[in-house]
């Protein structure tokens, strides 16, 4: 019997030879933000091609370590797929005014034209696709990332997390495996990069700061790896991770930014499925399961306690959190979650998307 303490955020989707694959993605370092000056509609930071631009580079991972590839790459900007001139290495984007190009062996993304415009204040979102080669066998695998686009105030202030891997356990471009992430944090309000501010780091939802980085704009960092070291330790990833660094400039907390880092290599981890997406008419039920990475079968589940945060995908504040005790498989089973409508509104006119985090302590039996 084991003692297990996991969380999870995301599903990860399951494939018919019991193995797992996983779909992540790297970037150059150039945060995925972009603010618009409210006197002209400016866009700062300004991405040119010949200057800095971020790029997003997708990676795929098998958990049982098998070869894996990406063979065919296609990207979507906000639901639409953005379709590229042909030829081989860079090829610019032949919609949305050439504001993208992509590399055409191994996917890489760059967004070499501003997005943040008069017409679009909002955040925006890049999904990718591709076609996964394991063996003989071959699966279409999906994920996306999102790029900040904020207006900018004279008293505003916008920051990000900047992780040097979102995925331990596998192995980078040179075969070399990822045991660690480094963490670095930017901070950025109508003038610029913010030159002085410190940040906390918190653990998912719990309310004590894990660390703190006194000043952040100096090029502070903060190096999350594998596997609890000791009672103290609070710096590890178990399965699945949610990180939240709260920016402060003189003593107030002035933005909020979260960050999840999995771990594909451990024994047990916590998938969450959706049913649905939520509007007025329809809720979503969220629904755990415990998987053996090695054989990618459901683990049989003991007494333990569940707890799910409903939290605001703006600043990952939490909208609202229920905790479920259970003393079976068969209740673990049933332990759901489900979020309506009214968890995505305040009544006030606001309305926001939502990130569900979850955090698992069971027994697990078999």
């Amino acid at each position: 019997m084991d003692n297990i303490s996991l969380s999870a955020s995301i599903a990860v989707r399951r494939i018919i030879d019991g193995d797992t694959l996983s779909i992540w993605f790297t970037t150059n370092g150039v945060p995925l933000h972009q603010g618009l000056n409210p006197n002209d509609f400016s866009a700062t930071p300004k991405w040119t091609e010949s200057g800095d631009h971020p790029e997003i580079t997708p990676h795929v991972s098998s958990a049982r370590k098998n070869a894996v590839s990406l063979l065919t790459h296609k990207w979507k900007y906000n639901s639409v797929e953005i379709t590229f001139a042909r030829g081989t290495g860079w090829v610019k984007s032949s919609n949305f005014d050439g504001k993208f190009k992509m590399n055409t062996k191994n996917g890489t993304l760059a967004i070499i034209g501003n997005l943040a415009t008069k017409d679009n204040q909002d955040a925006d979102v890049l999904e990718y696709t591709g076609m996964a080669s394991v063996g003989s066998a071959s699966y279409e695998m999906s994920n996306s990332i999102d790029v900040l686009v904020t207006m900018l105030g004279s008293s505003a202030f916008f920051g990000g997390i900047e992780a040097s891997s979102t995925m331990l356990g596998v192995t980078d471009d040179n075969g070399n495996e990822i045991t660690t992430s480094i963490l670095k944090f930017w901070l950025k309000n109508a003038g610029g990069d913010v030159s002085k501010y410190s940040v906390k780091l918190y653990r998912g939802n719990e309310t004590t700061p894990i660390t703190t980085i006194e000043n952040a704009a100096s090029g502070g960092s903060i190096t999350i790896h594998r596997d609890k070291t000791g009672e103290d330790d609070k710096l590890y990833v178990d399965s699945h991770q949610l990180f939240i660094a709260e920016f402060i400039v003189d003593g107030t907390v002035v933005y909020r930014s979260g960050v999840s880092i999995d771990d594909n290599a451990d024994v047990f981890q916590l998938v969450l499925s959706s049913s649905s997406d939520v509007n007025a008419s329809t809720d979503s039920i969220i629904t755990p399961k415990v998987l053996r990475n090695s054989t990618r079968t459901a683990a049989t589940i003991g007494n333990g306690t569940i707890k799910y945060y409903i939290l605001k995908s703006t600043d990952l504040t939490v909208v609202r959190s229920t905790s479920i005790d259970f003393t079976n498989n068969a209740e673990f089973a049933a332990a759901t979650l489900t979020i309506t409508d009214a968890d995505t509104k305040d009544g006030k006119g606001n309305e926001w998307d939502l990130t569900v985090n979850c955090e698992l302590t069971a027994q697990v039996l078999s």
